[in-house]
């Protein structure tokens, strides 16, 4: 721990900027529990959201796929402004499982708040980002699940979705 969460352990901020050390040293167990305590501890809903986000994909790394989309869920009720990616990544996790149906349902979800959408209008983002689930993620997702259940035209259409995301992305 750091001298500052000896000081304050209800610091959120801390927590996170420790899970974050952590796990770029690949001491991810410890960067679980950091972040999980962030989410905890705060007091901005997209901080938590954020963290569990980051929880998350650490579970999923170490293959505890069922407790990373727990914090998936979880982060969803901080702040459900981040659902393009907290649903993009349990899409993932449900297409690394084969279970289409799963994956395809969230994979939706995180289309809708993408900014593939006209939603612009929406109440601005902190700096929080993971621009592939924004953009040309849910639509990967959806092609290889199509293309998996044998749904050709499908698949082609979100392929097509796929390199106009993909080329938005890159010339905003």
């Amino acid at each position: 721990k750091t001298v500052e969460l000896e000081q304050d352990p209800t610091n959120a901020r801390n927590w996170y900027y420790l899970g974050d050390a952590l796990a770029g040293v690949n001491r991810n167990d410890e960067a679980i529990e950091a972040f999980d305590k962030c989410a905890e501890n705060c007091k901005r809903g997209d901080e938590g959201a954020w963290a569990l986000l980051r929880s998350a994909s650490l579970l999923e790394k170490r293959g505890d796929w069922k407790d990373a989309l727990a914090r998936l869920a979880t982060g969803l009720l901080h702040d459900s402004g981040y659902s393009p990616e907290l649903c993009w990544l349990a899409s993932w996790i449900y297409l690394k499982h084969r279970n289409f149906y799963q994956a395809i349902y969230f994979a939706r979800m995180s289309m809708i708040n993408g900014r593939m959408n006209d939603l612009d209008h929406l109440q601005p983002r902190s700096f929080y980002s993971l621009p592939l689930a924004l953009y040309e993620g849910p639509f990967e997702i959806l092609h290889c699940c199509y293309a998996n259940l044998g749904h050709k035209k499908l698949a082609d259409y979100y392929l097509r979705k796929v390199q106009k995301a993909r080329a938005l992305r890159q010339h905003p």
